[in-house]
């Protein structure tokens, strides 16, 4: 199974790495890294995300941040949909 990411997810996570890193670089860096780990996982157990809130999709809390990633599995890929944060209206 092939890990791709959306240019919608790519911008939400650049925007949120980029909001946090005002306040403090290191923990921007740590949780793009959470982020980035946590789609990896999602390639090996694809089924461990709680059934969406919209259709076809799945969403998984990252741990030890306030983000979910929101993914679909199609045509033997992982597609990472969204990065959202917790308190972000979802779906909008």
């Amino acid at each position: 199974m092939k890990l791709k990411w959306t240019r919608r997810a790519l911008n939400q996570l650049k925007q949120a790495q980029e909001y946090i890193a005002q306040d403090n670089p290191l923990a921007a860096q740590q949780v793009a890294q959470q982020i980035a780990d946590s789609a990896k996982l999602l390639l090996r157990q694809p089924q461990m995300g709680r059934m969406g809130r919209v259709s076809g999709t799945r969403e998984w809390v990252v741990n030890h941040t306030p983000y979910l990633l929101i993914y679909r599995v199609a045509d033997n890929e992982l597609q990472v949909l969204s990065v959202i944060h917790s308190k972000q209206r979802w779906p909008g």
